[in-house]
């Protein structure tokens, strides 16, 4: 449980530097919804990467036996 926490907050923080990034560079008056539609993807690609890492351990003991 812990490394799907830590997956999905580091996949946040990932989205919020490109949020940063990406408001920097366009400077529009759409920051609310760029915001929630980054931190919405950081939450997608935190699970994401929290499943692999789930599916590859879980791969890695089966080859093992």
């Amino acid at each position: 449980m812990k490394s799907i926490i830590k997956s999905i907050c580091l996949g946040m923080l990932f989205s919020l530097i490109i949020f940063f990034i990406v408001f920097s560079i366009l400077d529009n008056n759409l920051i609310v919804g760029l915001l929630l539609i980054s931190l919405l993807l950081g939450t997608v690609i935190g699970l994401l990467v929290a499943i692999y890492k789930k599916v590859s351990i879980i791969v890695d003991r089966r080859n093992e036996n």
